[in-house]
């Protein structure tokens, strides 16, 4: 081997590619004992608990896929091969991958942007405490000067539920379909949601709170209870990490500090914490004001956002039940949605878990036992059990691009069934493609300019609706492939070429429905295969689905919206 690039933008070749996949899967429970060290260090501090390096989050933080890194060359040099060059795009990979024994001929390239680029970032690093503090001091200002929403009974126990407000989603429940219309007004007056409303321009934020404060639900406003000085707090995070000391971080004879420091600098969390600051300090100012909380439903994603408002509620709160649920289909390499039990120890994740199948709650304990796994209905996803058939056109074959949330994979994937498209007859293809709420599709479209085939057509259809008419779907890293499959409808999960493996398709489900693929020419073997099923087939996989959904998707009903919010019975959520 002459040289390995260890970029961000490289691509392995196969046997690389199969070796870090590998790796990846394999070096889990010896990553987390990485950040347990790190913890039990400096446990005291809250922003160590929000911060990217002990998210185990491998979408925002890179110290997992680094850390990766420096295992596959570990392996390459035990299997005797010589690397002349290794190529990094970050001093801090460079700086531990030397103290590997076996490197010392090697040399090492530090790919480095441009000045403009540099340039760009160091101001960007400035200016962004002190636009994130003139966002949050605006958001505050205006609510409490246009605003005001205060509990109807403040000496009643109170249920409070986690949820997001996002442009279409204000008024209208994206989170918890169904939830609300169980209840009967004597269960509904003492449940309140609280919002966090994201994804909005700031003059747009009038008009995000004057629509939930028109809507049927109840919702209680962090706002209300806030202080500047909480915002001042949070946004300061970047400032205080800086200072915490960390006297090395060595771990099978390697010390990793260099790399846990670049990450704590690293922007891409820095939202993400101070969502989790402004958690924590809402959960003490509602102790202060002592509000009597009966329960408390999180939307659970284990984001740092979820880790502060935990922390807050096993600090101020300790004795009341927390449930965090897990509305969405987990992915196999979402480390943080798979507990540990020091983050269990340090009151950073729910009490108790809600999977929105009785399917997951095996999986989720993987790195923890102790912790508390149940069920409760699949909100979200109510539509596989009173939607209609599906019912794809009869005159052409057509084929559901659905796009994963990340730009550059969203990319590949694209990239890849054009190349497809270039190799079969598209005269009876159809290719509808749906992006993910979070990616524009004119950036998406742009990349491509003339490339782009015109047979490849956006479409904003409901999920619902769409996975009804087509004939497959061609995927990533959405939970949309078993979304899919539980229909009956046949899934291509196409791998990336060089990083995580997020399959959302749990392993137990065998590749019958579904074919992970990671060339063109796989994924061409893999439509035509299911292009070629008769009848009898369909009627088959159509078992399968429904087999899938009874096992992944709890449906809605009242007697499961009663227990997970602990109105009725002893048990929280179901068990399996």
């Amino acid at each position: 081997m002459h040289t390995l690039d260890l970029s961000s933008n490289s691509k392995f070749d196969k046997e690389i590619s199969e070796l870090f996949t590998k790796i990846c899967y394999n070096n889990c429970i010896d990553f987390n004992s990485l950040i347990k060290k790190l913890i039990d260090n400096n446990n005291t501090y809250i922003d160590l608990l929000v911060c990217n390096p002990t998210s185990r989050n491998t979408h925002n933080s890179n110290l997992y896929m680094d850390y990766c890194k420096v295992q596959l060359v570990k392996e390459i040099i035990i299997g005797k091969k010589v690397i002349n060059e290794i190529i990094v795009d970050s001093k801090a990979l460079k700086n531990v991958l030397i103290q590997l024994p076996g490197l010392s001929n090697t040399k090492f390239i530090i790919e480095k942007g441009t000045i403009r680029t540099i340039v760009q970032n160091y101001l960007i690093n400035i200016a962004l405490p002190f636009t994130a503090f003139l966002t949050r001091v605006f958001q505050l200002v205006l609510f409490k000067m246009f605003f005001s929403a205060k509990l109807k009974n403040s000496n009643s126990p109170i249920t409070l539920i986690d949820t997001f407000a996002l442009p279409g989603y204000y008024s209208k429940d994206r989170y918890y379909n169904g939830l609300w219309e169980s209840l009967n007004n004597e269960e509904k007056k003492d449940i309140y949601f609280i919002p966090t409303i994201v994804m909005t321009k700031w003059n747009k934020i009038y008009s995000a709170y004057n629509d939930l404060l028109k809507a049927e639900r109840q919702f209680l406003f962090k706002e209300s209870f806030l202080k500047y000085s909480d915002l001042l707090f949070a946004v300061t995070h970047h400032l205080r990490v800086q200072f915490i000391k960390i006297n090395g971080l060595e771990f099978n004879g390697i010390d990793y500090l260099p790399l846990v420091k670049e990450d704590l600098r690293h922007r891409a969390g820095y939202g993400l914490a101070i969502g989790g600051l402004i958690n924590y300090r809402f959960v003490k100012r509602l102790k202060e004001k002592k509000i009597n909380i009966n329960r408390v439903i999180d939307w659970w994603e284990s984001q740092a956002l979820d880790k502060g408002l935990h922390k807050g509620l096993n600090d101020y709160y300790p004795d009341v039940p927390v449930v965090g649920y897990l509305g969405y289909v987990p992915r196999n390499m979402d480390l943080q949605l798979y507990p540990t039990e020091y983050e269990q120890e340090n009151g950073v994740v729910p009490k108790e878990i809600a999977a929105i199948g009785k399917g997951f709650i095996n999986g989720l304990k993987v790195f923890n036992p102790n912790q508390k796994v149940g069920y409760a209905p699949a909100f979200r996803f109510q539509h596989l059990w009173n939607g209609g058939p599906c019912a794809p056109a009869k005159d052409n074959y057509t084929i559901l691009i659905a796009l994963p949330f990340t730009f550059n994979d969203s990319i590949y994937l694209i990239e890849q069934m054009i190349l497809c498209s270039n190799e079969i007859c598209i005269e009876s293809m159809r290719f509808m493609i749906k992006p993910h709420p979070i990616l524009s599709k004119e950036k998406i479209k742009s990349i491509f300019g003339k490339r782009w085939p015109r047979t490849f057509e956006f479409t904003q259809v409901d999920t619902q609706i769409a996975l009804r008419k087509v004939d497959i779907v061609v995927s990533g890293m959405s939970s949309i492939c078993l979304e899919a499959m539980a229909l009956g409808v046949p899934v291509i999960a196409v791998e990336q070429p060089n990083g995580l493996q997020n399959n959302p398709i749990p392993e137990e489900i065998e590749q019958d429905l579904w074919k992970p693929c990671n060339s063109v020419k796989s994924i061409l073997a893999g439509i035509n295969h299911y292009k070629g099923r008769d009848e009898e087939e369909k009627v088959r996989h159509y078992q399968l689905g429904l087999k899938i959904r009874k096992t992944y998707f709890e449906p809605v009903s009242r007697v499961g919206v009663l227990k997970i919010l602990g109105i009725e019975g002893d048990s929280t959520i179901g068990k399996s």
